[in-house]
């Protein structure tokens, strides 16, 4: 079998002991590079009826009948297939009764196509000009803002190796041009994706100085195939920075008097605190007011080291000074601002207003008013932490369940882990239920699969469901959905966010009613994922009974977690006992 795997199941039993009916489930995964489905699979010599399920044929006595079924969608890279094995009463003869099935596959075909999709965002500058083409199977949608250009390209690459996505040409315009290091693309997202995208640059020198620079942007998929159906929800983006300054003439016509830029890498900051380089261009001896505020509204203390005061703290009337390799008019400061650690989510909005000398300024720069329309905002997130137990939505009451169990994002992995063993948790999770005369008799109806964990739910809008330019979303169930999890469509044009969101998110469930973070207009026929941003596979899962009185009472669950993704948020895992627990 090189295209696939097949993980083995097993009772526990003991000499002579007599066994109910019940199921065994198996998981058949694909080899890197394949894709499978439920219709992929069958059993030799077996009758299949209805389809995916086989009777008979190269099973063992005691296999009364074998059920394919997928555990995410059919074809998609990161499908698996569920195998129930469903066995008759029967008594076992040793206490290690071996029970064979011989599981046949159709022609496991090799992935054609790997999905991509990413953005690209700019910063508006006046002094130069962007082009960008697409590379080959890349659709590209443009949105213009007041302070960026954002090009949000997605299609389909073939095959392994590298593939372009786009090239984007930074020309300066005449007169101007580019101090080293250049445009410069910083790549953030789920899933460590700097290591799925590679950057080419050609530059074109004028007289010594850099006035064009060619990148071109390049996917590699994973090896293994770890890619999704749909990469948009990993938040895949390159935002790419420059700095432009005037070519030195003798006249002075060239330039322009004021504040002329700011340059700060705007890429999330690490919840282990950093320092960053923060510069302001313009002419010597202007001034401006520069202030740094975070989300609780307290600002950085340029006076102090890596504090935030809630006094209303600023440099005002800075002066730009002469500048080392600028000429006698033309310069910078540069400040080295110190972001402290947190153990929260914190965002950082950046305002640059005229001092003193009540200078010009560049309709670039952000002066936007803290916080309802920032046009410069940093974020920094936390090290979000996952926990996983259980739930009945059926019969909650009856249930005492155990302690949580969560994992945290390692220091520094915020967003994805770190090796392949930063993220594997091993699980035990248990609920009792509760006593009430004789107590509950509990039964399996199946063991536990991948799909009873609760991460994300897909809804299509059906009639009397929707929202016409409102954050009420009413729908006829919201069983799985939470406060805090992301919404964005299957297909179709994207949600459009707030102006200082960076998602569209759950804010609020009661009832049928969902609480969107902005308002939306979702119609019939719409499709939505409420997505946990956290990505986790579930292996080795099995539910076994205790007895606490005459009857099994007692159910307890044991699982490996394997965390692709962190996310940026806590999340929790649920597991729904009501799909395979029945109670009288």
């Amino acid at each position: 079998m090189p295209n696939y795997t097949v993980t083995s199941g097993s009772i526990p039993i003991y000499d002579g002991q007599s066994l109910a009916a019940q199921t065994v489930n198996l998981t058949i995964t694909p080899a890197a590079g394949y894709a499978i489905s439920a219709t992929d699979f069958f059993i030799g010599s077996a009758t299949e009826s209805p389809a995916g399920t086989f009777t008979g044929g190269n099973v063992d006595t005691n296999v009364t009948s074998v059920v394919f079924s997928n555990n995410g969608t059919a074809g998609a890279s990161t499908n698996t297939v569920n195998v129930a094995v469903n066995l008759s009463g029967f008594t076992a003869s040793t206490s290690t009764t071996a029970i064979n099935i011989d599981i046949d596959a159709r022609d496991i075909k090799a992935i054609d196509g790997r999905h991509v999709c990413i953005s690209s965002v700019v910063p508006t500058e006046e002094d130069d000009a962007i082009t960008n083409v697409n590379g080959p199977g890349i659709g590209s949608a443009t949105t213009t803002q007041a302070t960026t250009v954002t090009v949000a390209h997605n299609g389909t690459v073939s095959g392994s190796g590298a593939y372009l996505v786009f090239t984007k040409t930074f020309a300066a315009d005449t007169g101007f041009y580019f101090p080293w290091p250049g445009p410069i693309g910083t790549i953030t997202g789920s899933g460590n994706p700097s290591n799925s995208y590679s950057q080419d640059i050609t530059n074109t020198y004028t007289s010594g100085q850099l006035t064009t620079r060619v990148i071109k942007v390049y996917y590699t998929p994973p090896v293994p195939n770890e890619d999704i159906s749909n990469m948009c929800e990993l938040g895949h983006q390159i935002t790419f920075t420059r700095d432009l300054r005037f070519v030195e003439k003798s006249s002075e016509d060239a330039r322009v008097d004021g504040i002329n830029s700011l340059a700060l890498l705007s890429s999330d900051i690490s919840p282990n605190g950093e320092t960053r380089s923060l510069k302001v261009y313009g002419n010597v001896g202007e001034t401006y007011d520069l202030t740094i505020t975070d989300n609780d509204g307290d600002t950085y203390d340029f006076t102090t080291s890596a504090l935030f005061s809630s006094a209303a703290t600023k440099d005002e009337d800075r002066a730009i000074p002469t500048t080392t390799g600028y000429g006698g008019d033309y310069g910078y400061y540069e400040y080295q601002i110190a972001f402290p650690s947190t153990t929260v989510s914190k965002t950082f909005d950046v305002l640059i207003a005229a001092g003193n000398t009540t200078p010009a300024m560049n309709s670039s720069l952000p002066t936007a008013t803290y916080p309802a329309t920032a046009s410069l905002r940093l974020y920094q997130t936390k090290h979000p932490v996952i926990t996983f137990n259980v739930r009945s939505l059926d019969n909650d009451t009856i249930y005492t369940r155990g302690a949580d169990a969560t994992s945290s994002a390692f220091p520094g992995y915020v967003a994805r882990v770190g090796s392949t063993t930063d993220g594997v948790i091993n699980l035990s999770m248990t609920a009792l239920a509760k006593n009430t005369g004789s107590g509950y008799n509990l039964a399996l109806a199946r063991q536990p699969v991948n799909s009873d964990f609760t991460q994300s739910q897909s809804r299509l809008i059906g009639s009397g469901e929707g929202c016409t330019s409102s954050t009420a979303l009413l729908l006829n169930d919201c069983t799985g959905i939470s406060v805090g999890m992301r919404v964005a469509r299957v297909s179709g044009v994207s949600l459009v966010t707030g102006t200082s969101e960076r998602y569209v998110t759950v804010t609020n469930v009661t009832n049928t009613q969902v609480t969107l973070s902005s308002a939306q207009t979702i119609g019939t026929a719409d499709e939505l994922t409420f997505i946990s941003n956290a990505a986790v596979s579930m292996d080795n899962i099995s539910a076994a009974f205790t007895h606490t009185g005459e009857k099994p009472d007692q159910i307890t669950i044991t699982a490996t977690a394997t965390i692709t993704n962190y996310g940026l948020d806590d999340v929790s895992i649920l597991l729904d006992l009501d799909n395979f627990v029945t109670i009288t």
